[in-house]
């Protein structure tokens, strides 16, 4: 079986969620390549589509018509050679909708063209039906996001991580890592650190700032606080590892969540997290467990950061072993066979 994937390893250094899954698959003997213009198709039997609705966030009009047209061929090019369109679902619509009615006009429109759905929790297989009721009737499945134990090597020690990074041992450290978005709510994080009582703590946000605008937001609400460090910059892999090897807990008050791969990698490097009760981390607690994945509901408050740094850490590691790629690939590798026998 040959799959066509869009993205299948073009974005391993970004996010490695897909390198993982269609490595697993190749370990199973499905033949996996990237989807683009100059590979072949004779073949295929699916092709299977991530984060269709990218071209939506591009930040010029010209830019956006330009993905849109690329994306429209590309969908004709599947019916054309009978291909079966797979879609991953990750979001139920962009993190920033800056085209209200083109975004409308390709929820309504785009289902049809799909003829499976994967869906990362149940939850968001819920509310992605209720929010654009043309997916309803689709042939779908719930394979939840792997982790990403095999993708890092062993970090620096707690001391040498703090050592480098100007920490004392006595400190606690929070953590927030990732792209900073406004729906990812930082300015509410720093505004609740700086009202906790903590004792030695620091506040670390490590990520690159994708909107501008947000940096004197940023900046405004830490005021100058000494113990807050903003390293407002692409993270490469050995300053990601001294950052998680530094802290203590992570926390990720997003506004909205469908599906966090940030709140895996964070379990995946063994350090519990804050995130809000919404979307798949409701599930991913449950499987976890709450002194690993703690979810708050409501708006984020002081108190829930004293909660999370004043309870001893948990012991051991969170036990991971549902999201190992293999299981997931054999689930991925079934739905493709059911598609293809309909």
């Amino acid at each position: 079986m040959l799959i066509l994937a869009d993205p299948a390893f073009a974005n391993r250094a970004a996010n490695p969620y897909n390198a993982l899954l269609y490595q697993a698959l190749r370990e199973r003997g499905v033949r996996v390549a990237e989807a683009r213009w100059w590979v072949p198709a004779r073949g295929a039997r699916i092709w299977h589509l991530h984060w269709p609705e990218a071209f939506l966030s591009h930040p010029r009009a010209l830019g956006c018509v330009k993905e849109l047209v690329l994306l429209l061929a590309r969908l004709l090019r599947i019916r054309l050679q009978g291909l079966r369109l797979v879609w991953t679902v990750h979001n139920l619509h962009p993190h920033e909708i800056r085209r209200p009615r083109l975004t409308a006009w390709f929820y309504r429109h785009f289902p049809a063209c799909c003829d499976g759905l994967v869906f990362l929790s149940e939850a968001t297989r819920e509310a992605a039906l209720t929010a654009h009721p043309a997916l309803r009737g689709k042939p779908s499945v719930v394979i939840a996001h792997g982790h990403y134990r095999s993708v890092y090597p062993a970090p620096p020690s707690r001391r040498e991580a703090r050592a480098a990074l100007g920490i004392g041992e006595d400190e606690k450290v929070l953590l927030f890592f990732g792209l900073v978005r406004p729906y990812k709510n930082v300015p509410r994080l720093i505004e609740c650190f700086r009202r906790a009582t903590l004792g030695p703590a620091r506040l670390i946000v490590a990520g690159r700032l994708l909107d501008p605008a947000l940096r004197p937001v940023l900046l405004a609400a830490a005021d100058g606080d000494p113990r807050i460090r903003l390293d407002l910059q692409a993270q490469d892999e050995p300053a990601l590892q001294r950052y998680f090897a530094a802290a203590d807990a992570v926390a990720l008050p997003f506004l909205e969540i469908a599906n966090s791969g940030s709140a895996l990698l964070a379990l995946s490097l063994d350090r519990p997290v804050l995130a809000p009760a919404r979307g798949s981390l409701v599930g991913l607690s449950a499987a976890v467990g709450a002194d690993w994945l703690r979810l708050y509901e409501g708006e984020l408050q002081p108190a829930h950061l004293q909660s999370l740094l004043q309870t001893p850490p948990p012991a051991g590691r969170p036990d991971l072993s549902s999201l190992d790629w293999p299981r997931l690939a054999d689930r991925t590798l079934a739905f493709y066979e059911q598609l293809l026998g309909r």
